[in-house]
């Protein structure tokens, strides 16, 4: 780490694969400047991979170097330490852990085999859910990402799979679907920034549910309508989906067409909105001031617009027993006008 450290004129941090420091140089950061004191040091890592395991992570930082030559310098470090260090960092036995639990999710295990990797992995028991990772090239997952999610795990546990990183992160007790939506939001930042994709599955309070969570999050990611960087949160995405698969059914078009086609008639003969206003009043569950923000109208407009509906639907359906169908029927149209 030293030398690391001198011929770079930075500081070098060797990491394991749960975050604890193996190596340290003692070096302080230098600038070159006085001016160059509150400069803000650019950062490098990449992990260290041994007969297939990534089992460490180099960290390097400096404040007189360019970020490519950083970067750079760091994954060929990284490349050497791999060998120079194989007698020594094996995986350890948490990480065999960390895979074992990781892998019986995948292959959806015996509860009592799950339930064994979960406390040996030292994964806190109560909500929790699954994510993976999916680099957009299909070569090796991006070390930086691996590097990345492992900083804000916690007490969860991941493995790479492929070119897949795949894991499972701990919620607490009070506040877990926004802490959920932290997670996620941080996920986002990585993905963003190390182009590629990732999904945070559904919300689960049972090990039992962790396999169909994972194969759910395989399922968002091979979903071709979803393929912009970023995270994907299935649980906000699962009405779209719900429906896209509904309206793919046989009865569905007839369904469609006997319940929106009059109002789309309308709009098309007057050039005015009734659909898409009666879908948006209905998302926002009938509240008229809500409603008219999101179309950008006055609340008069809207009740005249909400009046005609009324009289091409020939009443009020919140009086009609079908709301659902109808709502459901508006939302499919939707989505057949979107794709």
């Amino acid at each position: 780490m030293e030398l690391i450290a001198q011929t770079l004129d930075a500081q070098a941090v060797l990491y394991d694969h749960s975050g604890e420091v193996l190596a340290k140089s003692a070096s302080k950061l230098a600038t070159k400047e006085t001016a160059d004191v509150d400069k803000v040091p650019h950062q490098a890592d990449a992990v260290v991979v041994i007969a297939g395991n990534i089992t460490a992570t180099l960290e390097i930082s400096a404040t007189t170097q360019p970020v490519e030559l950083l970067q750079s310098a760091t994954s060929r470090t990284a490349e050497v330490l791999s060998i120079a260090l194989a007698h020594l960092l094996r995986p350890s036995s948490s990480h065999i852990v960390e895979q074992r639990l990781i892998r019986a999710i995948m292959e959806d295990a015996l509860y009592a085999t799950l339930a064994n990797l979960w406390d040996r992995a030292n994964v806190p028991l109560g909500p929790f859910a699954i994510f993976v990772v999916r680099p957009f090239n299909s070569g090796t997952l991006n070390t930086s990402v691996y590097a990345a999610v492992r900083r804000i795990l916690g007490h969860g546990a991941m493995d790479s799979v492929g070119t897949d990183l795949i894991g499972v992160i701990p919620l607490p007790d009070a506040g877990t679907r926004a802490a959920r939506e932290k997670f996620a939001a941080s996920l986002n930042s990585i993905a963003t920034k190390f182009p590629s994709r990732a999904v945070v599955s559904t919300l689960s309070w049972n090990q039992t549910f962790a396999y169909l969570s994972y194969t759910d999050a395989v399922a968002v990611l091979n979903d071709e309508h979803f393929s912009n960087a970023g995270v994907i949160d299935s649980m906000r995405h699962y009405p779209t989906r719900a429906l896209r698969n509904l309206e793919n059914q046989y009865f569905s078009r007839s369904y469609i067409h006997a319940q929106v086609e009059p109002l789309r008639l309308w709009d098309e003969k007057h050039s005015t909105q009734l659909v898409d206003t009666l879908t948006t009043w209905l998302d926002r569950a009938c509240n008229t001031t809500e409603t008219a923000a999101v179309l950008h109208v006055e609340r008069q407009t809207l009740h005249k617009r909400l009046t005609k509906i009324f009289e091409i639907l020939e009443g009020d359906p919140r009086h009609d027993a079908d709301l659902l169908g109808l709502h459901l029927a508006l939302r499919m149209s939707q989505l057949r006008t979107e794709i």
